[in-house]
């Protein structure tokens, strides 16, 4: 028996495979074909949506920039204008309603002097009074020092036997500040010639004796009030040897009282620009030929307020402005209206600095020795030889040295074996008075 036979039939795909795929690419188009045209159909179903159109230039509204897109820099610019002139406005309101109260603020913080006591300042008194000694001679006792105890010699000797050191000289400065011998300012205190004709460099100076006939030297010691220790030692130098502050120090009222309860006449030091500005700068006050006469004034009235009991100014730096006749003349005429001399340093030998004051009628002078240009010993005994070589020719010689330390020691160690040259150590003021002529 025969197995019945099977027929498979294969399902035909029209076009074969090929036409298969054929289907498969272009069914994404036809997909969004048919989604364009539903959407074409329902917005044409809903007559409230309106159409998008565009403008006339053709660029669609979503396109085109907003309003703030278009005016936001100008809107910016407006609106920082108006804070600038409100807060103009504010601050110019402020000042005017509460005009009174910053004044009195200004005031407050402005230099001022409290005179509790009017007293002469005295310095190293060494001995007992001459009261006490006259009565304890005609006593026939000892001198006593208020406590019971017989003094004897002041050197602590209990022979009572001259120890054979010179006796220092009692120095009485005059007081300051003296009422008469000031004015207010916006800036402070400053000085004038009183309305009885005393001016504050002859006030102010340290006593010398008059009739000295021996050869007599001054030494200045300018740049003080920066450094505390140099400060402080130039404070311990011998008594007749004139101070110089800067104007600047922060505790220039305290030097300037020390100095003098040490003897001291003292000066303040004047900043004035240099050739090579701004390279060296004198500070933010100095004279400067760039500024009128104006702001010069002003400059100098700010620093000659910074103190009182002072005898005048010396130049610090300056090279430019004191070769500048234009600029200096007025600054040397309002020292002479205010009764204060000028010391020149000579930072330019060719420079008539202190010619210049004199014709302006202020008392001046320049220093002859400048004692620290080489620092070695032997370069700094030197400077001091030479000094008493100018001292011996002409009667008077003025030596000025810098706060350095070994300077200054090497100045008090030769200052001491002065008496025994027959050299009179002098301050400026007496110098100043001897060269004039005794005046």
């Amino acid at each position: 028996m025969k197995a019945p036979k099977v027929k498979l039939s294969i399902l035909k795909i029209p076009g074969g495979f090929a036409g298969l795929l054929g289907r498969v690419k272009a069914w994404p188009t036809a997909l969004i074909g048919r989604i364009r045209n539903r959407q074409s159909s329902d917005a044409s179903a809903t007559p409230d949506a309106a159409p998008t159109p565009d403008d006339d230039d053709g660029i669609p509204s979503y396109l085109k920039q907003t309003f703030s897109e278009r005016h936001g820099q100008k809107i910016a610019l407006i609106g920082a204008y108006l804070v600038f002139l409100i807060a103009i406005g504010g601050t110019a309101l402020y000042l005017i309603l509460n005009e009174e109260a910053l004044l009195e603020a200004e005031k407050e913080r402005r230099p001022s002097l409290t005179i509790e006591e009017l007293r002469p300042e005295i310095v190293r008194i060494d001995e007992a009074p001459e009261e006490d000694e006259a009565t304890a001679e005609a006593s026939g006792e000892p001198a006593n020092d208020g406590a019971g105890e017989p003094t004897g010699d002041p050197t602590g000797d209990p022979t009572g036997e001259p120890s054979g050191e010179p006796e220092e000289e009692l120095a009485m400065l005059a007081p300051h500040p003296d009422p008469a011998l000031i004015e207010d300012s916006p800036t402070g205190p400053l000085p004038i010639i009183g309305a009885d004709g005393r001016m504050p460099w002859r006030v102010y100076s340290r006593p010398h004796n008059a009739l000295e006939t021996r050869p007599q030297i001054a030494v200045v010691i300018t740049d003080l009030g920066v450094a505390d220790a140099t400060t402080e030692q130039a404070i311990k130098m011998p008594a007749p040897i004139t101070l110089a502050f800067a104007p600047y120090g922060r505790k220039l009222p305290l030097h300037i009282a020390l100095a003098r309860e040490n003897g001291h006449e003292v000066m303040l030091t004047l900043p004035m620009e240099p050739r090579d500005f701004p390279r060296s700068d004198p500070g933010p006050y100095a004279l400067m030929t760039s500024l009128d006469q104006d702001a010069n004034m002003e400059r100098l009235n700010w620093i000659l307020s910074r103190a009182t009991g002072y005898i005048g100014v010396t130049n610090y730096q300056g090279t430019a402005f004191t070769a500048n006749q234009r600029s200096l003349r007025p600054i040397m005429t309002a020292l002479a209206q205010r009764g204060l001399i000028y010391f020149d340093t000579r930072e330019d030998p060719t420079i008539a600095a202190a010619r210049t004051a004199e014709i302006a009628g202020a008392p001046a002078t320049a220093a002859d020795v400048v004692g620290d240009d080489d620092l070695t010993r032997a370069g700094i005994l030197r400077k001091l030889g030479e000094a008493e070589v100018v001292a011996n020719a002409q009667k008077t010689a003025v030596l000025l040295i810098r706060p350095y330390p070994v300077v200054m020691g090497r100045v008090r160690s030769w200052a001491e074996g002065l008496e025994e040259k027959g050299i009179v150590l002098a301050p400026l003021s007496a110098v100043i008075r001897a060269r004039a002529g005794g005046s």
